[in-house]
């Protein structure tokens, strides 16, 4: 029996691990339809070179802000080339910090599992070397509560990246739109309507962006027009901003891994400790 118990458990967690190798592949294949920035950043070269596809990638706000690109450019004409530029430079940007973001979640699954099968591991070897005794329910609570951890880590992992990056985000694309709009001498109220900038999120670390947004819009509407720079200023300290909260999302899952290994593993790894000297007590 104990010997069952080994090949089972063994081969369980070998699964989990084979699994998760081919996770990442996985999920860049099934994120494609909505998360392509390739998709994207071919699509604006080929407007760039005069060719014009019906569809456009989606990527984030960034789609939309292409849509309303082509129908002033389709409406009023104009050059949308150097807006189609930049652009293309900031879904680079965006797409370095989202490889970082997923590959921090992989390797803190990657960390977990193999922590977690060390344990299963443990268990077989003391079983099978000083025959302490397990039955299959004890191992089958163990997986389940180990593989709940799994479960807390993701719903840890979506609440992190909302807290750290959701209010940037909508920051980001409203001056996005925005400034765009604005560039080309799009009318002044449909421009502040269609980019939502007067109805920001309240952040606490962004208060000072969300005040300066302010100014620029009574500029604006005071002087008719403002300087392409100053948009760009601001653009630029979003993304600093944005990296800003990179960093700290990377502490803050640092800290949901801690958790998980304070609370999903080491009691599993004592109690076998507990149960390993009562018996020898016995």
């Amino acid at each position: 029996m104990n010997i069952i118990y080994s090949i089972f458990y063994i081969g369980i967690w070998v699964y989990l691990l084979k699994e998760l190798i081919g996770f990442q592949q996985r999920s860049i294949k099934f994120a494609t339809p909505q998360l392509s920035s390739e998709d994207i950043i071919q699509f604006i070269w080929g407007l760039q070179v005069g060719e014009i596809k019906r569809k456009v990638p989606k990527y984030k706000f960034f789609s939309e802000i292409l849509i309303q690109l082509i129908e002033f450019k389709k409406n009023y004409g104009g050059d949308i080339n150097s807006q189609l530029s930049e652009i293309r430079h900031n879904i680079r940007l965006d797409q370095k910090m989202s490889k970082k973001v997923h590959n921090l979640l992989l390797g803190t699954i990657f960390q977990y599992v193999f922590i977690c099968g060390f344990v299963f591991i443990f268990c077989i070897m003391a079983q099978v070397m000083i025959q302490l005794k397990l039955g299959l329910f004890v191992y089958l609570c163990l997986l389940g509560y180990q593989l709940f951890g799994l479960l807390v880590l993701y719903i840890s992992y979506k609440a992190v990246k909302k807290y750290h990056f959701g209010a940037i985000y909508s920051y980001i694309k409203s001056i996005y739109i925005f400034s765009n709009l604005m560039t080309m001498n799009f009318p002044f109220n449909l421009a502040v309507e269609k980019s939502n900038v007067r109805e920001l999120p309240n952040c606490k670390d962004l208060k000072f962006l969300k005040e300066r947004m302010s100014k620029i819009i009574k500029s604006v509407n005071l002087k008719g027009n403002i300087s392409s720079d100053e948009f760009k200023l601001l653009i630029s300290e979003c993304w600093d901003y944005y990296e800003i909260q990179g960093e700290k999302f990377e502490k803050a899952l640092n800290g949901v891994k801690l958790m998980l290994m304070a609370v999903f593993v080491l009691p599993a790894f004592l109690g076998v400790i507990y149960t390993i000297m009562t018996q020898i007590q016995l």
